[in-house]
């Protein structure tokens, strides 16, 4: 949590903290590069993009499945993953786009949880139970 000059001039004028630890604390924040959470055009685009994505998949993947079976859909949900891991680890690297790369990484899990029960549908040249 990063902490301001003002609240840590108000600490030492309190007697909470001497001046030394003030400087320490000071140093020790300026050096972490923390990202505040912010609301810019840049994390809008991404949010705005990361629910057509959502939306696109949902739907891709329920035609995939209708069509193709569960293997196929087990396929595309780890080439989703893979795809996503590599954008999601690109962002987290940059300055300033920790945010939506870690919401890049954490659509893995839902991925994964597609590529899992995809593939327990059973085989359309398996017959099926009355």
């Amino acid at each position: 949590m990063p902490i301001s000059q003002r609240e840590l001039q108000e600490l030492v004028t309190a007697g909470v903290i001497d001046a030394g630890t003030a400087e320490r604390i000071a140093a020790h924040f300026k050096g972490t590069h923390a990202e505040p959470p912010r609301f810019d055009l840049t994390h809008t685009a991404y949010y705005l993009g990361a629910l057509v994505v959502m939306s696109a998949l949902g739907w891709f993947m329920n035609e995939a499945w209708a069509r193709y079976g569960g293997w196929v859909l087990t396929l595309i949900a780890i080439a989703y993953a893979v795809a996503f891991a590599a954008a999601g680890e690109s962002l987290w690297r940059k300055p300033g786009l920790r945010q939506p790369g870690g919401r890049a990484i954490r659509s893995i899990t839902r991925k994964s949880a597609a590529a899992g029960s995809s593939w327990r549908r059973p085989p359309s040249w398996r017959p099926r139970r009355p």
